[in-house]
């Protein structure tokens, strides 16, 4: 891949990419809450994207950007969840949409509609609910 030159490429400049797992509370071990974040604090994180006038595009669009084949709007921003988790439908989704952003879901097919197996919770017999595929369309 070629970088796109211009003057956000010379500064070094890339446009950020915000991760998230979870967002919703529940989450017991002290290592993995660091993954998931408040309804309250993930509401008032893209509050402050709208109040900046922030873009939310997806991470191809910033792979074709840096190819020199794509243009992005002013202040871009990628906003990825990964693993699917239902939260990210119940809450993360209806504050997305209240915003007027998007974001790209990175899913674990095979467990769609299932529960997590890699979070510490399952050691107690516990995972946490997965989006469906419907959900996921």
């Amino acid at each position: 891949m070629k970088p796109r030159q211009g003057i956000r490429h010379r500064a070094g400049w890339r446009p950020p990419i915000l991760m998230y797992h979870r967002v919703g509370e529940g989450e017991r071990d002290p290592l993995l809450r660091r993954f998931t974040l408040s309804r309250e604090r993930f509401e008032a994180q893209m509050r402050c994207l709208r109040r900046l006038r922030c873009h939310a595009v997806s991470p191809e669009q910033i792979a074709r950007w840096l190819e020199g084949g794509a243009h992005l709007p002013p202040r871009p921003v990628a906003i990825t969840f990964d693993d699917g988790y239902a939260d990210t439908y119940h809450i993360a989704a209806p504050i997305l949409e209240a915003y007027g952003l998007r974001a790209t879901l990175f899913l674990v097919s095979d467990y769609m509609g299932r529960k997590s197996t890699w979070d510490a919770d399952v050691a107690a017999g516990e995972g946490f609910p997965l989006m469906s595929w419907e959900q996921a369309r």
